[in-house]
Formats: structure tokens, C-alpha cells, sequence
């Protein structure tokens, strides 16, 4: 990881407020997060409805059997590279190498993927273009803002959302439509 880019791209206070917010989210092992997690399957399942959970391959090493809990559950489980990392700043082979690596560890772990979120939604034209055919049936990586009648919590943190828009670069829904449309030889998912 490039640490001098790392803090470039997010400020002392973003830093400070997101460091607070996944410790007590998520404490400082995997046991509230698994919880957390636990909670909002059962949530999904009231409303009869399921959601993708895009994870890393390093954690499915750590974690497999409770990955696959979470899709016995009905939870889609979506490849997000190998190490969460920005795969932008990689060459397009070494950016494919984070996915493919990543889809062998679910293949070992008995957790069929289809698709997948490259983290900080860094995926370019380059990996797409680098991509074999036939290994991923779809890609989520077109961020769309949705403008509200009301302030949102996201808003409404200005650090927060501002950081994260010049991550994920979001397109404003009022300029397309939001559909799905064929990206390389996958079919990008916004």
C-alpha cells in the first residue's frame, strides 16, 4: 500500500471519524462485525430480499465458513479483490491478478462467484479490457448519486460524503439511466 497516497486522498478529519466509526461498528475482531452482519441477513430475510456483499479474498481465507453462512443465508457473495486495495494504481495485469487470485480462494472455499466490486470502485477500462473471458459474468463498479428531497446522514457530513464522492466519482442519476449495459466481456451492474 502506498501510504503517502493513502492520506492524500482522505483528510486528518475523515481519518479520525472513520477510524472511531469502524471501531465501534465493528470492534477489533471479526466477532461484532460476523453480529452485525448476522443482524442485517435477518433484516434481508423479513423483507424477503438479499443483498451482495463484496469481500475480499484475503478475508474468505480467514473466514470462509462464516462466508458461507452468509450465503446459505440467501446473501450473493461478489469477489472484491485479493487484498482491499485501490486497483487503479496497479498495471491492468496486476489489477486482474488481485481478482483472479481472489476467485481461486472462493473456488477453495466452496463459494461459487459471478461477479465483482473492485475496492474503492477502481475499476478501469484497462482491467476490463484485461480481463478473460468467461471468469466473471458481471462487474459493479459505476457509483451513482441519487439526489434526495431530504438531507441524508451522508449529506449532511460533508467530510464524509465529500470524501467518498472523490473515491467512487459518482455520476448524478438525473444525467442517465441507471441500467445495466455490456463493459468487456461482463455485463457492469451500476
Amino acid at each position: 500500500m502506498d501510504i503517502k497516497n493513502w492520506l492524500q486522498m482522505r483528510s486528518p478529519a475523515f481519518i479520525v471519524r472513520r477510524s472511531g466509526a469502524l471501531i465501534r461498528r465493528y470492534g477489533l475482531d471479526s466477532s461484532r462485525a460476523e453480529h452485525r452482519l448476522e443482524r442485517l441477513m435477518e433484516m434481508f430475510a423479513r423483507f424477503n430480499c438479499a443483498p451482495t456483499f463484496p469481500v475480499p479474498g484475503a478475508v474468505v481465507e480467514k473466514h470462509a465458513a462464516f462466508i458461507r453462512s452468509l450465503q446459505s443465508a440467501g446473501a450473493e457473495i461478489a469477489v472484491h479483490s485479493y487484498n482491499h486495495i485501490n486497483l487503479a494504481a496497479l498495471l491492468p495485469h496486476q489489477a486482474v491478478n488481485q481478482l483472479l487470485r481472489a476467485k481461486e480462494v472462493f473456488e477453495h472455499a466452496n463459494l461459487p462467484v459471478h461477479g465483482f466490486r473492485c475496492p474503492y470502485l477502481s475499476c478501469t477500462d484497462g482491467l476490463i479490457s484485461a480481463l478473460p473471458e468467461n471468469v466473471f459474468e458481471y462487474s459493479s463498479n459505476h457509483a451513482v448519486h441519487w439526489p434526495l428531497a431530504s438531507s441524508s446522514a451522508a449529506e449532511v457530513d460533508g467530510v464524509l460524503y465529500a470524501t467518498i464522492a472523490r473515491f467512487y466519482v459518482p455520476e448524478p442519476a438525473t444525467r442517465r439511466l441507471c441500467l445495466p449495459y455490456p463493459r468487456g466481456s461482463v455485463i457492469e451492474i451500476p
